[in-house]
């Protein structure tokens, strides 16, 4: 697991870091939030899947409008494991990101 303050560190940090998956808080620190976040994942690295997570229905809604799978606040780790299993499942077997 990998761990950023906020979105723009997490986009420096996957610039190289091999992950199969990301989860963030729609609600951050910083000038870009969870969805734009999300956004810009999924602009740069198309097929990597993002679980969202939020405590306010009204983002989570958008969130969902765009496509984006949220777990609801509050949830237990297997819950989060359950749902992270499932995206990552759904991308091709071995594929991790950045691609070289």
């Amino acid at each position: 697991m990998i761990e950023a303050p906020d979105a723009a560190h997490a986009l420096d940090m996957l610039q190289t870091a091999r992950v199969e998956a990301v989860m963030t808080d729609i609600i951050m620190p910083g000038e870009m939030d969870g969805i734009g976040l999300a956004l810009t994942i999924q602009e740069r690295w198309p097929a990597l899947p993002v679980l969202l997570v939020s405590g306010y229905s009204e983002r989570a809604a958008e969130a969902q409008a765009r496509g984006f799978p949220v777990l609801n606040k509050p949830y237990s780790l297997p819950d989060v494991e359950r749902r992270l299993r499932v995206l990552v499942d759904a991308t091709p077997a071995g594929d991790t990101y950045p691609f070289a």
